[in-house]
């Protein structure tokens, strides 16, 4: 009896509103071999990020040509809760919600738990954009296939198999030597850190200039630094998604960069 192989998938979707192209990438790691980890890729035109996200996941899964003790790890909640707990409850109402709605994207995720049955599989949740390198990279290949089916003649991407070195992941550095936080609550994905003080004022002082009268409360600590990457500026901090002004991030460009902390 043959011995079933580990495997490690981290795979990603991504959405172009723009051009309503999706995109999906995983990065495939077989029995520890970072050396020569397995990158594909794709997109189609007229889908959403959920639908790459599923795809992401089925695509490596197809990859793999016998039988194997996969981990499967994605910054898609919706990915992990569907594929680990929703799915059993839809196949045994018969792919209707409790709402007695249809299920949406059945049709992949119903590939997505044929295949699955001949592997053992868990799945991970991780932060994006956190410095986890495979979904860095996962995220830089589904852009990749976006991109591709934007300007295909067709709609569509699909990759080659192709072959890289994987790096270590990237250490989260602390985000302050200020006393009231620790390193185990304080991280920061940010390429230079923010004094805690400071961050809350920077913060606050964003949302007055939005007319927002709330302030962030020491303790939570939520927001968002967009990281030109053509050299010009760097971006302030926003206190969540939404508070970044429109035209001010550019997926193709640009790093969006969680900043979080928590008061000790």
């Amino acid at each position: 009896m043959s011995t079933m192989q580990d495997v490690i998938v981290y795979c990603d979707g991504a959405w172009k509103g723009s051009t309503d192209s999706g995109g999906w990438g995983a990065v495939i790691i077989v029995d520890g071999d970072r050396e020569n980890a397995r990158e594909i890729y794709g997109g189609k035109k007229g889908s959403t990020n959920n639908q790459m996200e599923i795809t992401a996941a089925l695509r490596a899964l197809e990859h793999l040509t016998q039988p194997s003790r996969v981990k499967v790890i994605t910054d898609s909640q919706y990915l992990v809760k569907g594929a680990s707990t929703w799915i059993e409850g839809w196949k045994k109402k018969g792919w209707v919600t409790g709402k007695k709605q249809p299920v949406k994207n059945d049709d992949l995720w119903k590939a997505l738990d044929a295949i699955k049955a001949r592997h053992d599989i868990s799945w991970e949740w991780v932060k994006g954009h956190s410095g986890v390198e495979g979904n860095e990279r996962a995220d830089t290949l589904a852009t990749m296939g976006a991109r591709e089916a934007a300007g295909s003649t067709d709609g569509q991407a699909e990759s080659a198999v192709a072959v890289r070195k994987l790096p270590a992941d990237n250490k989260q550095e602390t985000l302050s030597k200020d006393p009231r936080l620790s390193e185990s609550t304080a991280t920061v994905g940010l390429e230079f850190a923010f004094g805690f003080d400071e961050l809350i004022a920077g913060m606050n002082k964003r949302l007055k200039r939005h007319g927002r009268t709330e302030e962030v409360i020491v303790g939570s600590i939520v927001g968002y630094q967009v990281v030109q990457k053509n050299g010009l500026s760097s971006g302030g901090v926003y206190r969540s998604m939404d508070e970044i002004p429109k035209g001010a991030f550019d997926p193709e460009i640009d790093i969006l960069r969680p900043v979080y902390a928590q008061a000790t």
